[in-house]
């Protein structure tokens, strides 16, 4: 389990046999795959759970919003546009 605020205070993210994150509302793919713009209850938090997935390098991200995983290499290549 990794916290990974910003969405909500206590948003947290799974990640297993280090290869797959499962990480909830912090990123979509509906449309252009992209770190979460809407709803936030902290903003400056987004990028640090940004940040903190990325560096567990997974292979593919599963999200909460949008319909097909995100591989690994698109989540590296991924910024926060809003902070």
């Amino acid at each position: 389990m990794v916290h990974t605020p910003g969405h909500t205070p206590g948003s947290s993210s799974l990640l297993v046999e280090k290869r797959i994150a499962l990480v909830g509302n912090l990123l979509s793919t509906r449309g252009q795959p992209h770190v979460q713009r809407f709803y936030a209850t902290d903003w400056s938090l987004i990028q640090a759970s940004l940040t903190r997935i990325q560096a567990l390098k997974p292979e593919w991200v599963y999200i909460g919003h949008g319909s097909r995983p995100m591989g690994g290499k698109v989540l590296q290549e991924l910024r926060c546009d809003r902070v």
